[in-house]
């Protein structure tokens, strides 16, 4: 059996959107249980982080997705998004992507929208059958169904459908939990078997909910309540065991004398017992036959070349695929321990980096105004270049760390706060302009770009902008460049001085 990866995308953003991202976690956990217990494997998960050794099952590829780093690694693209009508919006990338990548798709009714030309390349699987098989132990150590706390639990962001809805079931009274922060991962689990049932809404009302929110709480053991029209498409299997109700039929299981009775709970249980007993063995032969070949073709691949963009923001963006990253913190898992500035700690693996890496760069990544002083002791941008370069020291050795490993014609990238466009060029100006003063005389940093940007990470026509982004290039000096350096120098740059 091959070694599978799962590798759950979780993009550098906003805290609540991370939070989002989480969701993957949920479906990860899910997924290693029912690999193991079929057998499969040897089964590792990480967040953001593929493996050239094994197959990557990627979860979570409709939030953010870097084809580069995709390039060499055996990847199948993990998708539990409703698709077709009523689906929320997905990107046309991703889209893109579910049509040129191999698939493994957890939801049936989607099935017919990758068409006939997907045959071999699109397999299915119901993952929470096995693992509920798994954790039938769990699910059977947990409070029974009628002393659990909580009676109804709703999952999944409010839309206004789904207000609407929780209002209609308001009025009829029913009471209503809803996990309205991202919860998830282990303490998501918790409140799951603490609720007496679950009730997933659809986004819009020709919508449907997703398969996989499904998958997770029926392997856990809980019941599953799902509201969605007669006539919406939905995997075969979960309108046998959820508990399908229409708008228009709400009243005959949360009107007055039906809700919270000892036989509804029993029709539920009932539900999620005939979960587990579907045999899954064309689905496992099926997804077999989507790895086996990527994991064959992996093994007869040529090394992977080594990265050739380095990412020393991981503090703020993580672990990017593809990038060499670097940092001072080993909790952040590295692939280089050490920092682009003033680190005696880290001293000898800099060298190492600068030894191997120097002029083979085609991109380095600082990232925020706080990394730069967080690893040259830098307080303010304004530093650099504002007096003499003994004062912006800290800031030289970063650039020049990063100028030498940079390739010719390589990018430079940094953000920085309180700054506009202007001020931004006129505070690099050492490291532009009067680079001899930074001890470069063959190669410069030059200006390419300064982009204001809002709060959001956007665009900005903002005088005075929440942040800029920097973007400067390595470019060969000019002969006129060389010999004003050479007037500057006190030893004429020369050398042999």
């Amino acid at each position: 059996m091959p070694a599978i990866h799962l590798c759950v995308v979780q993009p550098a953003g906003r805290p609540a959107e991370q939070l989002q991202a989480l969701a993957g976690l949920d479906l990860a956990l899910m997924l290693r249980t029912a690999l193991r217990q079929s057998g499969r494997g040897p089964v590792t998960l990480a967040k953001n982080r593929l493996r050239d050794d094994a197959v990557n099952l990627v979860i979570g590829g409709h939030r953010a997705v870097d084809p580069a780093a995709w390039a060499d690694a055996a990847c199948v693209l993990v998708n539990a998004e409703p698709l077709g009508q009523g689906a929320a919006a997905l990107s046309p990338h991703y889209l893109r992507l579910l049509q040129e990548l191999p698939v493994l798709e957890l939801d049936a009714a989607n099935l017919a929208l990758h068409g006939p030309a997907a045959a071999g390349r699109v397999a299915l699987l119901h993952p929470s059958v096995d693992a509920a098989r798994s954790r039938r132990t769990v699910a059977e150590a947990a409070r029974p169904l009628a002393d659990r706390a909580i009676e109804l639990l709703h999952i999944g962001r409010l839309t206004p459908w789904r207000v609407q809805r929780l209002q209609a079931l308001q009025a009829l009274g029913v009471r209503v939990a809803r996990m309205d922060a991202a919860v998830h991962g282990p303490e998501r689990d918790e409140l799951v078997r603490n609720a007496r049932a679950v009730l997933l809404l659809p986004e819009t009302p020709d919508g449907r909910p997703e398969a996989v929110t499904a998958m997770g709480v029926m392997a856990l053991g809980t019941p599953v309540i799902a509201e969605l029209a007669d006539t919406t498409r939905i995997d075969p299997l979960w309108r046998e065991t959820l508990l399908c109700v229409s708008p228009e039929r709400c009243g005959e299981v949360f009107g007055p004398g039906q809700w919270n009775q000892a036989a509804l709970f029993a029709r539920l249980q009932a539900g999620q017992d005939a979960h587990a007993q579907p045999d899954l063995q064309a689905e496992w032969t099926a997804f077999d036959a989507l790895v086996e070949p990527l994991a064959a073709q992996q093994a007869a691949r040529p090394a992977r070349p080594a990265p050739d963009r380095l990412n020393a923001d991981m503090a703020h963006q993580g672990h990017r695929p593809g990038w060499l990253n670097l940092a001072a913190d080993a909790a952040l898992r590295p692939d280089v321990c050490a920092s682009l500035g003033d680190d005696p700690a880290h001293a000898p693996a800099l060298a190492e980096l600068l030894a191997q890496g120097a002029g083979r760069l085609a991109q380095v990544d600082l990232g925020d105004l706080g990394d730069l002083g967080a690893i040259g002791n830098l307080g303010n941008l304004g530093n650099l270049g504002e007096r003499a370069p003994d004062t912006s020291a800290a800031a030289t050795r970063i650039f020049d760390h990063a100028l030498s490993l940079l390739r010719p014609g390589g990018v430079l990238v940094l953000r920085a706060k309180g700054l506009s466009p202007a001020q931004a060029r006129e505070r690099l100006a050492a490291q532009t302009d009067a680079f001899w003063r930074s001890g470069w005389f063959r190669h410069r940093l030059s200006v390419d770009a300064v982009l204001a940007l809002d709060a959001q990470g956007l665009p900005s026509r903002d005088a005075t902008p929440h942040a800029v982004r920097i973007v400067l290039r390595k470019v060969e000096t000019s002969l006129a460049e060389r010999t004003l350096a050479r007037v500057a120098r006190e030893d004429y740059a020369l050398d042999d001085a």
